[in-house]
């Protein structure tokens, strides 16, 4: 059974389209594999480069938005400009409706495009887990800055009400507790079963970025579906980090808060105390966190 790659693309279309050719070059597959670009920027940037650089091949609607297929090297690729930053789980799952659409039976693979491979990805012998084992999701071995991603055990509760919070401000890390039966895997790379995926109306769209690998955990455990390791697999999540300013790293923990609450309600389920007290200790570890970088960026104002 055949794969499409769903990328959700932010003013990095070029990255995207050579990723797409590394991507031809590496996996393996008896089958077609089908490319869908989600362009959520907010002017369209992406789907403009390829309108301008690409020969249309047929449009149609799609989720009140428009799907565009482009010939891409002799094959066809297809992008839907969202004209919205709609983040991680919106922007998949309109590339993953747009691809059940064209090709229901086409398994997913949800991918940055940041992606490098140490060898060959092939495609059969994830798709032999799926049609002949009936898994849901799989991962592979995915190693980012020397670390292995996956897989991504379960913490429990209190982890993601307390202890995330005070290991960001702490300066020796608390030790983190781990369920090791029950696990997820990094979405920057990892394959879905498109049954499966259909089941549990793929991802969880309340939340904007961050926490969706515990959420799929979460929504794929409510009907019994089971996860596979590919841990012969290697692909290197090639993830580019810079200096944040305080601005900037305040909206990165906001963002994780946000998604972190959303899972915390309404999949932990805590009762109404626990939960508020969560929230007040984020809240109360966020001025030390402030203060401190802030003071970094007048260090780093200093000294440059």
């Amino acid at each position: 059974m055949a794969f499409s790659v769903l990328l959700v693309d932010y003013c990095s279309i070029e990255t995207t389209l050579k990723y797409i050719d590394l991507c031809n070059e590496k996996m393996k597959s008896k089958d077609p594999i089908q490319f869908f670009i989600t362009d959520v920027s907010p002017e369209a940037k992406g789907w403009a480069y390829l309108k301008d650089n690409l020969t249309e091949v047929s449009n149609r609607p799609i989720k009140s938005k428009t799907l565009y297929e482009y010939e891409y090297h002799g094959k066809s690729i297809y992008c839907i400009p969202a004209y919205e930053n709609l983040g991680y789980a919106r922007g998949n799952n309109l590339a993953a409706a747009a691809s059940i659409v064209l090709f229901p039976d086409n398994h997913l693979l949800v991918s940055n495009n940041d992606i490098l491979f140490e060898q060959d990805c092939d495609l059969d012998e994830v798709d032999s887990y799926f049609t002949d084992l009936d898994y849901a999701v799989a991962g592979p071995d995915i190693i980012q800055h020397g670390q292995h991603m996956n897989p991504m055990y379960q913490n429990p509760p209190s982890y993601y009400m307390f202890l995330i919070y005070l290991n960001t401000v702490l300066p020796k890390k608390l030790p983190v507790p781990y369920n090791n039966t029950r696990y997820a895997f990094s979405g920057c790379f990892w394959f879905f079963n498109v049954k499966h995926f259909a089941w549990v109306q793929g991802f969880d769209e309340g939340t904007f970025m961050y926490f969706e690998e515990q959420i799929m955990e979460e929504r794929m455990h409510s009907i019994g579906a089971k996860f596979h390791y590919l841990r012969d697999m290697k692909v290197i999540h090639d993830h580019s980090t810079k200096r944040q300013t305080c601005k900037a790293a305040v909206k990165y923990i906001n963002t994780i808060h946000r998604s972190c609450n959303h899972y915390v309600k309404y999949y932990l389920k805590p009762n109404p105390i626990m939960y508020g007290l969560s929230n007040l200790c984020f809240y109360v570890l966020m001025v030390p966190f402030v203060i401190e970088r802030w003071i970094r960026d007048l260090i780093y104002k200093v000294k440059n």
